[in-house]
């Protein structure tokens, strides 16, 4: 029993002084997902996506705490947009009749709106790092998705130059075809399933739904031979 004791004693301060490491490596990480998309953040083209924001993802306070003793988060944020759609709602409000309050409809021009895509890097706390991504958002057109996870990395170290302009440009295309403006295809569709399917969270769930299906057709095939063998 001293032995294991020990054993894991040695693995869990093993396992502290690698958080500690990789919690201090998110700093450069953020520096050049910032610098990244400092050559694009301010250019004509962000507009389309109505603007686009770097920023952290915490509290504004958490800024006191220092990086390796916080759980961080960076987000790149496309901001509201306007559809370019109007409507007209009914709604009812509050007015004083002769000394009475009474509720009293109105209506009103509605101007529809989309909040733009997010991507955001979060640190866990082992100190690894899981990229997500949520689509547009409008009270016109959702997705079915809530969010997706683009990746997970062992440490922000893994996650290279070339890493992070890969992903971006899958962010990129989803906030296209995501938004209520897009007129889906099936490429699209089938592209978005992908992402989904790649999803760790999902893969437990599509390899059932693979392995229930491929049983069903072999199954149905074994049969069909037997039967056809059995025949008098």
């Amino acid at each position: 029993m001293k032995k294991a004791f020990e054993k894991y004693a040695r693995a869990i301060q093993s396992d502290s002084n690698r958080v500690f490491v990789r919690r201090v490596m998110w700093s450069d990480m953020e520096e050049r997902v910032r610098a990244l998309f400092k050559k694009i953040e301010n250019s004509p083209q962000a507009d389309w996506y109505g603007g686009i924001r770097v920023h952290g993802g915490l509290h504004p306070d958490a800024k006191e705490i220092y990086t390796n003793y916080r759980l961080n988060q960076l987000q790149i944020t496309c901001m509201t947009k306007l559809l370019g759609l109007s409507s007209i709602e009914d709604y009812e409000e509050i007015r004083e009749i002769d000394g009475i309050e009474k509720k009293v409809k109105r209506v009103k021009r509605k101007n529809h709106v989309e909040n733009g895509a997010v991507m955001w890097f979060s640190q866990s706390p082992s100190g690894g790092v899981t990229v997500f991504m949520s689509p547009c958002k409008s009270d016109l057109v959702s997705m079915n998705e809530k969010e997706i996870i683009l990746g997970m990395y062992k440490d922000p170290s893994s996650l290279s130059d070339k890493k992070i302009i890969g992903l971006s440009v899958k962010f990129f295309r989803y906030a296209s075809i995501s938004s209520a403006l897009h007129n889906q295809t099936t490429l699209d569709y089938f592209w978005r399933l992908g992402l989904l399917y790649l999803d760790v969270r999902s893969r437990k769930v599509w390899k059932t739904f693979i392995a229930i299906n491929v049983l069903i057709i072999f199954g149905g095939a074994f049969f069909t031979i037997l039967g056809y063998f059995l025949k008098p």
